[in-house]
């Protein structure tokens, strides 16, 4: 497959695994996993979703989630809904939370009822933020399931995100200063995938990648479109920093 067959919009690699490999498992943590045919179908319910809530295109989805197949999902839902979506490393501070919300202007986040809790406690502006949350349990008061979202069906206007438009933000180390969100195209995500992971790793269809790394950072941002363009994940529960995280393990299609 050439740079050119690879560097195309996300929504049509998914329609295309789907065709190929429905069956095929796409992604997995400890609690679950998604066939190639289910990733499609859900972030394209997801997506359709989140543009009924009042969403505009170009909005930004703070998605602050470990490394689970709801982390993946929500990430491609938020691209094919025309949104930017603002990955969060979730045992950050209270103080880097609430940074990365007023730098993101994040309209709405995907999250889990704990942690919603701790972000509508950050300031007036967030008590009303606009939410889905995932997990077991009860729904906090003014968020809606993950699960009856993913499940949802009605009209939608969805991919229509150009390889050129904004579709994600990532915020830098802050090793200098304050971290700062960068917006990130399809086209540069997809780049580095075909011109570097690609070929390197030659993957191949019974390959699988262990991916320890948790997936908000930038890194696991271009591992993520590997999988999307040549293979699935099947994580593993991994620790960095004494917290159990999730690492990926891929299969290709």
């Amino acid at each position: 497959m050439t740079r050119a067959e690879l560097i195309r919009p996300v929504p049509a690699l998914l329609k295309e695994h789907a065709e190929l490999a429905p069956e095929r498992v796409a992604y997995a943590d400890s609690a679950r996993g998604v066939t190639y045919a289910g990733l499609e179908r859900r972030t394209r319910a997801l997506a359709g979703y989140l543009t009924r809530t009042g969403l505009a295109r170009g909005d930004r989805v703070a998605i602050c989630l470990g490394n689970r197949v709801e982390m993946v999902e929500s990430c491609l839902a938020d691209l094919r809904a025309g949104l930017i979506g603002v990955p969060l490393d979730p045992p950050s501070s209270d103080a880097e939370l609430a940074h990365f919300l007023k730098d993101s202007r994040a309209a709405f986040v995907i999250t889990d009822a704990a942690h919603l809790v701790r972000l509508r406690r950050l300031g007036p502006s967030y008590e009303g933020l606009g939410a889905l949350v995932t997990g077991p349990g009860p729904v906090p008061d003014g968020a809606r399931s993950f699960h009856s979202a993913v499940e949802s069906d009605g009209p939608a206007e969805i991919d229509t995100l150009g390889l050129d438009d904004p579709a994600w933000m990532l915020h830098t180390s802050g090793a200098t200063h304050r971290p700062k969100g960068v917006l990130s195209t399809q086209r540069a995500a997809l780049w580095s995938v075909a011109a570097c992971h690609a070929p390197i790793f030659g993957l191949s269809s019974g390959d699988r990648l262990l991916w320890p790394l948790p997936l908000f950072h930038s890194f696991s941002h271009s591992a993520l479109r590997t999988w999307i363009e040549r293979a699935s994940a099947d994580p593993a529960r991994a620790r960095r920093a004494g917290r159990p995280d999730t690492a990926a393990q891929q299969d290709c299609p």
